[in-house]
């Protein structure tokens, strides 16, 4: 049998258009491509919206972070004495909360005479300036009750 060969006009585009397998063409490309584009952005524009409010509406955190250590400080400049929570990797002198100036140190306490000082000498042994004692520690963890083992 003998195939029919049909013409096709390439002015006519309504018969490639007619099947499932559809052309699109200029204007119609363009509009599906913006509809695409702007849905995107509205999409990026939502998670950016989503993120901006969850950090804006998060709490402060009440809590000490969990590697923090209580450290009771006393202010150079203005003898100022508070109870903080230090960090390891923290350095002394630490920001006065009161006066904003650096120079907040650890306190420490003689063991034998209840003395809290902060400590004059870097790499020294530490001594008490009441006592001469060098049974010191940190002020703001709790004394042994007695004294010295025995008494």
């Amino acid at each position: 049998m003998a195939r029919v060969r049909r013409i096709v006009n390439l002015s006519d585009y309504r018969s490639a258009l007619a099947g499932n397998d559809e052309i699109l063409i200029g204007a119609s490309v363009r509009r599906r491509r913006r509809r695409q584009v702007a849905i995107s952005l509205s999409g990026v524009a939502l998670i950016a919206a989503a993120v901006w409010l969850y950090w804006a509406l998060a709490q402060p955190s009440a809590e000490a972070p969990p590697n923090s250590y209580p450290v009771k400080v006393m202010c150079i400049a203005c003898k100022a004495v508070e109870t903080r929570r230090v960090r390891p990797g923290d350095s002394f002198p630490l920001i006065c909360s009161f006066c904003q100036q650096r120079g907040a140190k650890a306190l420490v306490v003689c063991r034998d005479c209840r003395e809290e000082f902060v400590p004059t000498g870097e790499g020294e042994m530490i001594r008490c300036p009441r006592c001469g004692g060098t049974r010191v520690g940190s002020a703001a963890s709790q004394p042994v009750r007695g004294g010295r083992p025995g008494e």
